[in-house]
């Protein structure tokens, strides 16, 4: 599976998951935070496996940046690999595409709640930045995953810090609807000096999907 990288396409795809992160946004802002450009959301390369159909649990490992012109390559839904570069931007360590496994559990304590609202519009959005059609016959479990970024972002928002996704793993228990929904945010400290959080989405009081993600921090260059 060969993909082209665009600016535009990853912004849309920002903006339906309210994804605000300004290392994603203009030069100005990426240079802020040490960075030559602009990159693409990991989770916007990542997102692009949905293409292969339905995620039941998924867990990856970010290595690289993208950027805008970058072609990418889905290796066997192991690596995906920037055209050219010998390593991949993104390794796929585990994914499953069987549907939710029902399993009921229960969030613990978290440390901050994001909170957004799901709609046709976001999703049909996410949907296209990733070149798929329009109402594809079911919610993508990308999308919900995605969330996990603007999550992420609230919980950095006192301490001035913002991040790069360095792994992320997630797995769906119940399927999502359109509708609010919260993401619990759970902080576990430091594993080889990137930041470890549990994730708890959750709609109508019922946890439907969890996982982990553990993230680079950058902080504003004074």
């Amino acid at each position: 599976m060969h993909e082209k990288i665009l600016y535009n396409n990853w912004l849309k795809y920002a903006d339906s998951v309210g994804d605000f992160n300004p290392i994603h946004r203009e030069k100005g802002e990426a240079e802020k935070f040490g960075l030559k450009n602009a990159i693409a959301p990991g989770m916007y390369i990542l997102s692009f496996i949905q293409k292969s159909g339905r995620i039941n649990y998924i867990e990856a490992r970010f290595s690289g940046v993208v950027r805008d012109g970058d072609e990418i390559e889905i290796e066997n839904e192991k690596n995906i690999f920037v055209r050219e570069m010998p390593k991949p931007a993104v390794r796929i360590t585990r994914i499953s595409h069987d549907m939710p496994d029902n399993v009921e559990i229960k969030e613990p304590e978290v440390d901050c709640v994001y909170a957004t609202e799901i709609n046709d519009e976001k999703i049909n959005n996410f949907l296209e930045s990733i070149g798929m059609k329009a109402d594809c016959g079911w919610l993508p479990e990308m999308y919900l995953v995605s969330l996990s970024a603007p999550a992420l972002l609230k919980w950095g928002e006192e301490k001035k810090m913002i991040g790069m996704h360095a792994i992320q793993s997630a797995e769906i228990h119940h399927q999502y609807a359109p509708g609010k929904i919260e993401i619990g945010v759970k902080n576990v400290g430091k594993k080889l000096g990137l930041e470890d959080f549990l994730l708890y989405w959750v709609q109508n009081n019922r946890v439907v999907a969890s996982g982990e993600a553990m993230i680079k921090p950058l902080y504003l260059l004074s």
